[in-house]
């Protein structure tokens, strides 16, 4: 038998979902599982047969107990469960983040604030992102950008000019668009020494932006438009982020003046 054959057999009936759940909390007998679970006895016992069939549960003394198996498979179930309502939930972030998304941690998102651009509201994400970082104070912040706009450089000023590091990553594309629109803004912050610059050999398709204590992940369409924001103060996402950054910046090459070409 096939693992989906399996899921395809619990799946297939909530009922058999309910029963298992019910012998995996105390050993039970068919008659209290029928008025737990609100099913004739024959489905009771077709279930449980094929519940030990599978080695899920174990018979003992006429009541039912979950094997470790059993515990394994609603476990994972439960996982898979969790997993589908996370992704369901957010299709937008995840559907534009790319490669990024398979590694995420998915119950970190749960505790995130995940803004998604809408027909009536494209720039949704945009603005609910400028604005947080208006009122953000951080001593220094960390960015893989695969896309500049004004207002990312206007909400960046402030954090400048309050003092905060930034380090910035982006590609041959974005640079060379930083360095022909944003020439004066780029040149400023390099002689305030408060600016590291890192050009990323690949393109990128999705955006971090590290504070000291908070976290955004940007998802875009392939047409540059910003599709969704997520933002955390989770510490399972925070250090997901960190070590993301990392892996980025390892790969990048620092420019030390903005004139030399990537």
């Amino acid at each position: 038998m096939t693992p989906r054959k399996y899921v395809n057999f619990l799946a297939n009936s909530p009922v058999r979902y309910q029963i298992l759940q019910e012998v995996a909390e105390r050993p039970t007998d068919p008659g209290t599982l029928a008025c737990e679970c609100s099913c004739s006895r024959p489905t009771i016992h077709r279930s449980l047969t094929t519940f030990q069939e599978y080695d899920w549960v174990d018979e003992i003394e006429g009541k039912y107990k979950i094997t470790p198996v059993g515990k394994q498979i609603i476990h994972q179930y439960d996982l898979f469960l969790e997993t589908l309502s996370t992704v369901m939930e957010y299709p937008q972030f995840f559907n534009h983040l790319g490669e990024e998304e398979m590694d995420i941690p998915l119950d970190a998102v749960n505790n995130s604030t995940v803004i998604a651009a809408t027909p009536r509201n494209p720039h949704a994400p945009l603005t609910y992102f400028t604005t947080a970082v208006r009122e953000i104070s951080s001593e220094q912040c960390l960015v893989v950008a695969p896309i500049i706009s004004p207002e990312f450089i206007e909400a960046s000023q402030p954090l400048l000019e309050a003092g905060t590091t930034l380090e910035l990553i982006y590609d041959k594309a974005v640079f060379e668009m930083v360095r022909t629109k944003y020439e004066d803004e780029l040149m400023s912050a390099f002689d305030m020494k408060k600016i590291a610059l890192y050009i990323y050999p690949e393109e990128l398709s999705f955006g971090l932006v590290i504070f000291d204590e908070q976290v955004f992940v940007h998802a875009y369409e392939t047409s540059g438009q910003f599709s969704a924001c997520l933002k955390s103060t989770d510490p399972m996402l925070y250090e997901w982020a960190k070590d993301k950054y990392a892996e980025y910046r390892d790969s990048a090459r620092q420019i030390k003046d903005p004139s030399e070409l990537p």
